[in-house]
């Protein structure tokens, strides 16, 4: 399932936010509280911004990217790469445009998915709710003004039906 902040496709940004930071020369740490900084002025990303909080107070690292894998799937990801690229000490940059990418992949999927259900769940209203508006719009003022008779046509009494005879 998608969380509130995987539908807004933060991830991505803050993928690709933190990749230009570590192509930067910027390490790690100073990359999410600076990513913070600026997400915090944009009014997004809590997960990151949260965390740049705990950094520049002087929390730990692995603490702080624990928390941030706590946030959700996209999130967690995040986490894991940035976690692999300080243990290893190799820089995280291709990994998290890779992972921007992957990501905005997996919401784009969502929300496809969520696009193809709406006729679904539009069916019952629309069945139930416009189509007798529609009738009542449409057919019954007809009916009532006398455009159709109802009865059903008669036939005559004296007719056999037999055309054969001269």
């Amino acid at each position: 399932m998608v969380n509130a902040t995987d539908r807004l496709g933060e991830v991505p940004i803050v993928a690709d936010l933190l990749a230009v930071a570590v192509a930067a020369g910027v390490p790690v740490r100073q990359g999410l509280i600076d990513v913070g900084a600026v997400l915090r002025a944009r009014g997004g990303a809590a997960p990151v911004v949260a965390a740049g909080d705990r950094l520049q107070r002087g929390a730990e690292l692995s603490v702080v990217l624990d928390t941030i894998a706590k946030a959700g799937v996209g999130w967690h990801a995040l986490a894991t790469h940035l976690s692999l690229s300080v243990d290893s000490g190799v820089s995280a940059e291709g990994t998290l445009r890779r992972l921007a990418a992957q990501e905005r992949l997996r919401i784009r999927r969502e929300r496809e998915r969520r696009a193809r259900r709406l006729p679904v769940l539009l069916l019952l209203p629309l069945t139930t709710m416009v189509l007798p508006a529609f009738v009542a719009v449409t057919v019954v003022p007809f009916v009532v003004a006398g455009g159709i008779s109802l009865e059903l046509p008669r036939t005559d009494q004296g007719e056999t039906g037999n055309h054969d005879q001269p």
